[in-house]
């Protein structure tokens, strides 16, 4: 009874607290001593919408992120949106950042010939408030990319908080080809 009674109290508590809307993210650090604090919010967001945090404390270096991995197909391409919001982190110095990585079957970066997939940071901004930004891309999935990798991060600022809201990777229309002109010019000046 008293396994039971725990089970149902556990089962409420994380539908109360929103668990399932954070499901499949987890944190990460490059070491436990540089570990910032995680904080989700059930509402915050620009809409209302659920709020994943990371703050850093009044300590130098540390850094962390939400990670989540979300299912692809090679050859396609898919969208990332997300909505920040930063808290005492200049915009120039690349604290605050998203991380996409394409992944194949093994967890690896799929190649293609000599190259493997790189890494993408998406960074196009539109303002969606005074206080939320929102970024975006939309990309090609490698050739034999089966997951994408999203980490959003936050490094090295002292008394630093990034509050994200809404991230989404989606199948999206392949990207119209843009017509570009180039010229050339062979001046040689006389006289």
């Amino acid at each position: 009874m008293l396994k039971l009674g725990l089970s149902v109290a556990w089962l409420t508590a994380s539908v109360l607290l929103g668990a399932d809307v954070f499901e499949g993210w987890t944190t990460g650090s490059p070491r436990p001593e540089l570990q910032p604090q995680f904080v989700t919010l059930r509402r915050g967001g620009p809409h209302g919408e659920p709020v994943l945090i990371i703050r850093i404390g009044s300590q130098a270096g540390k850094d962390g992120w939400w990670v989540k991995e979300f299912p692809v197909a090679g050859g396609q391409w898919y969208r990332f949106r997300v909505y920040r919001h930063l808290r005492n982190v200049p915009r120039s110095v690349g604290a605050a950042l998203i991380q996409l990585d394409w992944l194949d079957a093994n967890g690896r970066a799929p190649r293609a010939g000599e190259d493997e997939a790189r890494t993408e940071y998406p960074s196009a901004e539109a303002s969606v408030s005074p206080r939320w930004t929102e970024i975006s891309g939309v990309y090609r999935a490698p050739e034999g990319a089966v997951k994408a990798r999203v980490r959003l991060r936050l490094r090295w600022i002292p008394n630093a908080e990034v509050q994200w809201a809404s991230p989404k990777l989606e199948p999206a229309d392949s990207v119209r080809p843009r017509l570009v002109r180039l010229a050339a010019v062979h001046f040689r000046p006389r006289g």
